[in-house]
């Protein structure tokens, strides 16, 4: 295992371990609620997936930001969160065991990114700036906030990797 590897599955671990002592040692309030969510974000930088094979560590493109990258289109594009991290967050607060390796198992697994536009991004947030849909839980769709949006994605494999890599 490469050396930055082993440091990457440190940090997650860490912070992983911040967010579980937060939350079984202090009482939550604004404080302590701040720094549970700092800890789960930080994670969240370090989840790496076999699947992330680009530099902005995604799993998945919008079918709109490809074209803005295969055609040189001038919108901006973003890394998002497919599942938003004060989701996440919540989730974390209410585990009933909220130990260190639960914490890490869920952050990896909730931990999902899409590149989308800008302009697809204001989409999102117009209903879903922080939250998943009403009645969302986990096992059910993670793209469930793009709905009603027109947002179609791709799952960012290795061959449509190297075919961006060749435009740019």
């Amino acid at each position: 295992m490469k050396e930055r590897e082993k440091i990457r599955i440190e940090g997650l671990k860490v912070h992983c371990r911040v967010a579980s002592k937060m939350i079984k040692d202090f009482k939550l309030t604004p404080h302590s609620n701040h720094h549970i969510r700092s800890a789960i974000r930080e994670a969240t930088k370090k989840v790496d997936n076999l699947k992330t094979l680009n530099r902005r560590k995604a799993h998945y493109i919008s079918k709109e930001a490809f074209k803005v990258i295969k055609g040189k289109k001038p919108d901006k594009l973003i890394s998002e969160h497919t599942i938003p991290v004060s989701y996440i967050v919540d989730v974390v607060k209410q585990m009933s065991d909220p130990t260190t390796a639960n914490i890490r198992d869920l952050v990896t697994e909730l931990t999902i990114i899409t590149i989308i536009t800008e302009s697809e991004n204001s989409d999102i947030h117009k209903d879903f700036v922080k939250k998943m849909p009403e009645g969302w839980s986990r096992g059910d769709n993670v793209f469930d906030r793009y709905k009603g949006t027109n947002i179609e994605v791709m799952e960012l494999d290795s061959g449509l990797i190297e075919e961006l890599k060749s435009i740019n």
